[in-house]
């Protein structure tokens, strides 16, 4: 889920693999490219600008266009993909030796994100992917009944190619599905929800 200004893990499930990228409940992420975009999506455009600004001058105006286009491919489809690229395995590494609550920990993090966002592999804003593309993750997500954005449920896939992606996120979206259906919640947009984008906004 996202506060403000982080992506918190609230649970997980399963034994991760040794390759597989992973977190921990408690969790903190900082809400900046290339993280978050699942939530993104569903937010306004004055949220997704924002959420580039948090990077501050790193993003170019062309990276700014394709992270547009990508949130825009996430809406559509309903969910997202994450490409497995080595600075990803190296920001993996760094949250779990650095110190989160520290600032060097924190700036030690901010730099290796930054390099992941510049990373044009990492989020794909198209539907034909590689077919040698490993995947990192493929989340989809939760809405409550007034079809506010709660969480994301993301499956971190490890050993698993783009050939994959269509038998993934049916999985995901029949898990977010599932959720939705003991909360009533409703997809924005659908009847009786207020556009989630309406009222909540990153500051």
């Amino acid at each position: 889920m996202a506060t403000d200004d982080d992506l918190l893990i609230v649970g997980r499930a399963g034994v991760p693999g040794p390759q597989s990228i992973t977190s921990h409940e408690g969790q903190r992420h900082p809400l900046a490219p290339p993280l978050g975009s699942i939530v993104l999506a569903w937010m306004g455009d004055r949220a997704v600008e924002a959420w580039f600004d948090r990077l501050g001058p790193e993003l170019t105006d062309s990276e700014r266009d394709r992270y547009r286009t990508a949130i825009e491919t996430i809406r559509r489809r309903g969910y997202t993909v994450g490409i497995r690229v080595r600075r990803l395995v190296e920001l993996s590494e760094i949250y779990a030796n650095a110190d989160l609550y520290t600032p060097d920990g924190r700036r030690e993090i901010s730099r290796a994100m930054a390099a992941v966002a510049h990373d044009e592999d990492y989020l794909p804003a198209v539907d034909d992917l590689p077919p040698d593309a490993e995947l990192s993750s493929v989340a989809a997500p939760v809405f409550g009944p007034d079809g506010t954005m709660l969480f994301a449920i993301a499956l971190m896939p490890e050993r698993h190619g783009a050939r994959d992606i269509p038998a993934l996120s049916r999985a995901v979206l029949r898990a977010a599905g599932r959720v939705m259906a003991a909360i009533d919640g409703r997809q924005p947009g659908a009847a009786g929800a207020e556009p989630a984008a309406a009222r909540r906004q990153v500051s």
